[in-house]
């Protein structure tokens, strides 16, 4: 499934996903927006530094 998601987002490069699990949303993004609890609210945004195109390897390595 995020082999096919990475295969979407490389073909569109205009898409927002939404995952609850924080490995795959760092797998898939360049940036991750954490929201907070009720009210949900950005708490925080990540800029995922790991080159593309990325494949599951990566998964892998020390930067992720």
């Amino acid at each position: 499934m995020q082999g096919e998601l990475l295969r979407i987002w490389d073909e569109t490069k205009d898409k927002s996903f939404h995952y609850t699990q924080i490995d795959e949303a760092v797998f898939l993004a360049d940036r991750v927006f954490v929201f907070g609890a009720r009210p949900g609210r950005v708490v925080e945004v990540v800029d995922v530094d790991i080159p593309r195109p990325r494949d599951l390897h990566v998964k892998r390595s020390p930067e992720f």
